[in-house]
């Protein structure tokens, strides 16, 4: 989402958080292994990484009356904090749509971002020969339909 005010988002939501707040978010994948990153503990990397976005992002949200949420994530798909309460809350709007087990949508929630995370790494580091077509996922057709 390139907005007006420098604020440049991957995604948002309206009534994600809020009733009629929009609510932004934008993602951040890095490598902890690296060289610069080897001696910092996990939980430090994934409060620098959300401090950079917040300082670069925040002003331009609140301006437009907007929450920003960085989406913190490595390599490996750790996620952090403040992801985990992303996915939390999407699973709870999902299997209220898709009248499925909280417990499912989650599961499959968390494998659907993990291979995501690790498909982009792969295409960066391989390059892509054909032309991606998206994950095609409207409704719960992509769950088990195991009963409970």
């Amino acid at each position: 989402m390139n907005g007006e005010n420098g604020l440049r988002a991957d995604w948002g939501a309206r009534g994600f958080w809020d009733a009629q707040q929009m609510a932004l978010f934008d993602v951040c994948i890095f490598n902890p292994e690296s060289s610069s990153m080897v001696n910092l503990t996990l939980e430090t990397l994934f409060h620098q990484k959300a401090k950079e976005k917040r300082t670069t992002y925040s002003n331009a949200a609140e301006q437009r009356r907007a929450s920003f949420n960085p989406f913190i994530a490595t390599c490996d798909a750790v996620l952090d904090s403040n992801a985990e309460s992303y996915i939390k809350r999407l699973a709870i709007h999902l299997s209220q749509k898709w009248n499925s087990s909280l417990s499912r949508v989650t599961g499959w929630l968390r494998a659907r971002i993990q291979i995501c995370i690790l498909r982009s790494v792969s295409l960066c580091l391989r390059g892509s020969r054909t032309r991606w077509r998206g994950a095609g996922i409207e409704d719960s057709a992509a769950l088990p339909n195991i009963s409970d």
